[in-house]
């Protein structure tokens, strides 16, 4: 057939030759088009296992361990990487009609990163341990009236002082530890351990490496995806996760521009001017907010509502926090961000910018203007004259500096002279806070996706270790925080409930309630599967990483 095919060829002149060599040619590249086209059609493209994706972060980290780690940090970051929680591990949360006493199941198979069994005696531990003082956990006032006994080998009985029906929210932030590596070390001693840094968790990548300078400043963090997370969710697809730690936000957008790290994320929108690297980013609400708390204790001018109202009245918000966030401001004006379903539009009716109605707020409190001195004055019953001036206190760190220099502008707008304090971020809670030394502080409140406003609001909590940072008092909110307790969390009872409450503390004025942050998180466009919701921490960006990915392949059939 090839020597017949042959001759007829020799047949054809060069012109026929070419005519047919062109059709041939044709017939190849449309079958080749069409094989390509068909195998498109039949087949869709999925993520596949592979590849290592690189993570910048600001800090170091101490301990590597969930009794010891701090919100908001590098070290909870990679617990959060490589530690599943309590919720995470659960076959079943059960809880009986009063809220009071609750069984979790854990899920048949889960396993720690050296293979042994995750059992109830862990989760036991974790608790006790947390509930240790000496231990110094951060959670510790969350677990100090709950008593955890072991039902069997995989269920855990938690019996409540109180019915609690967000306890859920609890088990989502509990992060057990091997009870075999920490039962012989006292809590006090815990932080010795060599595991704080070179971690045996349950989480979807396991510790693999970690390099260091020789001043002792760890450069970088290794980890692989973990097989055996298949029992609690399906394994990451990215292979090889690692860390690279900075001393500064500009040393970590310089690695990304050069190519050295895939991601990092911010709160600062500034930092997304610096990049000039190609980049996806991720622009994510939060449930934070910031708030001026008005500490009516530590002085008695604040104690009276109308100059509370006063100083509210006296900030132009639109203004001052665009100069401040630029567009990623979101306003707020109520004791939940915006952000949240939960947020109720109604608190936005008793804040407004009226400069007049402040002046007259002021007056109608008592106070007098001094014409000759510009300064609001009052005498009170067998005291001296006294002039309104007011104090802010504020950490040393950015926007918040910036935010505390507008509010001090505006509220010397009504001839109330401010001083600006600024504080060592990492003092602030042990010199200022647990002590409630500051008239008013500039400070966020963090508040999760079910929230209770209990320690922030209720009037038990207004000394450490609680975070009622405005010392409010009011029986009709304690009574609303109280009730809240007691009913599933958005249920119909529970949205009404919060809305009043949200409504109560609006019409006390006890914060200056300012703005809920954004948060950015910055990926290379090559990474795929990145789909960050609202987050209450940043180590919440996490939450979905075992879909991320880098490599693809195609299958037949459509996904």
């Amino acid at each position: 057939m090839a020597s017949y095919l042959g001759s007829v060829v020799r047949l054809l002149s060069a012109r026929e030759r070419i005519v047919l060599g062109v059709m041939v040619l044709a017939c190849l590249l449309s079958g080749l088009f069409l094989g390509v086209s068909t195998l498109r059609n039949a087949t869709s493209v999925v993520p596949r296992r592979g590849g290592e994706y690189i993570e910048g972060i600001v800090g170091q980290p101490s301990f590597i361990n969930p009794v010891l780690a701090q919100d908001g940090t590098p070290e909870k970051d990679l617990v959060k990487l490589l530690f599943a929680s309590a919720l995470d591990v659960a076959e079943s949360v059960k809880h009986d009609d009063s809220f009071r006493i609750w069984t979790l199941r854990i899920k048949d198979g889960v396993v720690w990163h050296d293979q042994s069994p995750l059992t109830s005696d862990d989760i036991i531990f974790t608790i006790q341990t947390i509930q240790n003082p000496d231990a110094l956990s951060p959670l510790y006032a969350d677990w100090q009236n709950v008593v955890a006994t072991r039902a069997s080998e995989r269920e855990v009985r938690f019996e409540l002082l109180n019915g609690y029906s967000l306890f859920e929210n609890l088990l989502d932030e509990l992060y057990p530890i091997p009870k075999k590596l920490f039962a012989d070390l006292s809590p006090a001693m815990m932080k010795l351990s060599s595991y704080n840094l070179e971690p045996i968790g349950n989480g979807p990548f396991s510790y693999v490496e970690m390099k260091r300078r020789k001043d002792g400043f760890i450069e970088e963090y290794t980890m692989h995806a973990f097989d055996d997370y298949a029992a609690i969710d399906p394994r990451p697809y990215i292979t090889t996760y690692s860390v690279r730690f900075f001393e500064n936000e500009l040393k970590l957008v310089q690695a990304y521009n050069v190519g050295a790290i895939n991601g990092f994320g911010t709160y600062d929108p500034d930092t997304l001017s610096e990049i000039t690297l190609g980049a996806s980013v991720q622009d994510v609400a939060t449930t934070k907010y910031y708030a001026a708390f008005f500490n009516a204790s530590a002085y008695d001018a604040l104690a009276l509502s109308g100059v509370r109202k006063a100083l509210t009245f006296a900030v132009d918000k639109q203004t001052v926090l665009a100069s401040v966030f630029g567009k990623s401001a979101v306003i707020t004006d109520g004791p939940l961000p915006p952000t949240l379903d939960l947020y109720t539009p109604a608190v936005e009716t008793y804040y407004r910018y009226d400069p007049d109605a402040a002046r007259q707020l002021i007056a109608q409190s008592g106070w007098t203007f001094n014409e000759e001195i510009r300064r609001w004055q009052r005498t009170l019953k067998g005291k001296d004259l006294e002039t309104l001036s007011l104090t802010l206190t504020v950490p040393d760190v950015s926007p918040l500096k910036e935010l505390a220099q507008r509010l001090k502008t505006a509220w010397e707008m009504l001839d109330i002279p401010v001083t600006v304090a600024t504080a060592d971020p990492q003092r602030i809670n042990s010199d200022i806070i647990q002590t409630r030394n500051y008239q008013i502080l500039l400070f966020g409140n963090i508040v999760s996706l079910s929230p209770d406003p209990f320690s922030f609001w209720h009037s038990s909590e207004r000394f450490s270790p609680g975070l009622n940072l405005a010392l409010y008092q009011n029986a009709r909110a304690d009574e609303l925080i109280g009730a809240l307790r007691q009913v599933l969390p958005q249920s119909p009872r529970y949205i009404e409930l919060f809305a009043r409450l949200q409504e109560t503390i609006a019409s006390d004025y006890p914060a200056l309630f300012l703005t809920s942050p954004r948060y950015f998180y910055v990926t290379n466009p090559s990474i795929k599967g990145i789909v960050v919701h609202t987050i209450a921490l940043p180590h919440d960006r996490f939450n979905n990483v075992i879909t991320w990915y880098l490599e693809t392949h195609r299958v037949f059939g459509h996904q």
